[in-house]
């Protein structure tokens, strides 16, 4: 009982600042030799002022660019499985750590990850690639949404991929104190210590000109599919929502499940240099 008291207050002291939402690390759990295809680093300026580690995982023959935001645990060496399997199938990779995070310095507020996110797009809309796509992963998924908004680039891209994603950061710090009973009763107090200042759902209205797909798997236990469908529920009529079973959070398109990767692909090929067609269905496999 007591740690359940501790854990709570903890998450209420991090509510008030925002730092709960972020665990980032530099421990680099691979190598470049790990890996049968080139693989690059660079580093870039941020509007946020820190300095940011972009890696390039690069294909012999690139159909297209993939740009992949993580969640908020680690740094983009322990995600990079999530997206690297589209180098084998024609696509560059860019992995991209926010400010804290890995190589990157500066700290990890809500501020400095949108201005990372904003600057990423402004640097990469331009690249020679004619397909270019963003997949955007958990915390990713608010990240790429704030960056994009401020940008207004979303032109320049085809698809963005929003995987096991929220709506509200007040409703995910629901999520999470629902899941501790002794501190149930600390919910009234949400919206008073969790600032949902630029919320995926506000920032998602803003972004009308790019086919998005928003992923969700229902056996997800960290951030239930409800908030995924109810980000879709503001989306553009240019939206989809694809559900996937058996999945846990954030593993959507893994190597774990090929066929959830083969639809993704088909879906990215299909996109390719089309027009966008209003849809805003509800599908599921």
């Amino acid at each position: 009982m007591k740690w359940l008291i501790l854990g709570a207050l903890l998450f209420l002291q991090g509510c008030s600042s925002n730092y709960f939402l972020y665990s980032p690390n530099d421990k680099i759990v691979f190598s470049k030799d790990d890996f049968s295809h080139p693989v690059k680093d660079s580093f870039i300026r941020s509007r946020s002022g820190n300095t940011l580690h972009l890696q390039h995982h690069l294909s012999d023959n690139p159909q297209g660019l993939v740009i992949h935001f993580h969640g908020n645990r680690g740094n983009l060496s322990q995600t990079v499985e999530k997206v690297v399997w589209l180098v084998d199938e024609g696509y560059d990779v860019m992995l991209v750590d926010y400010s804290g995070y890995g190589l990157s310095n500066g700290k990890p507020t809500r501020e400095n990850l949108a201005l990372d996110a904003q600057t990423v797009f402004e640097i990469s809309h331009g690249l020679a690639h004619q397909h270019k796509v963003i997949v955007a992963t958990s915390m990713g998924g608010a990240i790429a949404l704030d960056g994009l908004a401020k940008s207004k680039l979303e032109r320049y891209f085809d698809l963005l991929v929003i995987d096991s994603s929220f709506d509200s950061y007040q409703n995910l710090a629901r999520d999470v104190v629902a899941n501790v009973p002794i501190a149930k009763w600390f919910s009234s107090r949400i919206p008073a210590l969790v600032s949902d200042e630029r919320s995926p759902a506000s920032n998602i209205k803003q972004i009308v000109n790019i086919d998005t797909i928003i992923a969700h798997c229902n056996d997800d236990r960290l951030i239930p599919i409800t908030r995924g469908k109810a980000l879709y529920q503001v989306a553009g009529d240019n939206s989809q929502f694809w559900q996937f079973n058996g999945c846990r959070h954030a593993r959507t398109f893994t190597d774990e499940f090929p066929n959830n990767q083969q639809r993704l692909l088909a879906h990215i090929r299909k996109n390719r240099g089309a027009s966008l067609v209003a849809s805003n269905t509800l599908t599921s496999p």
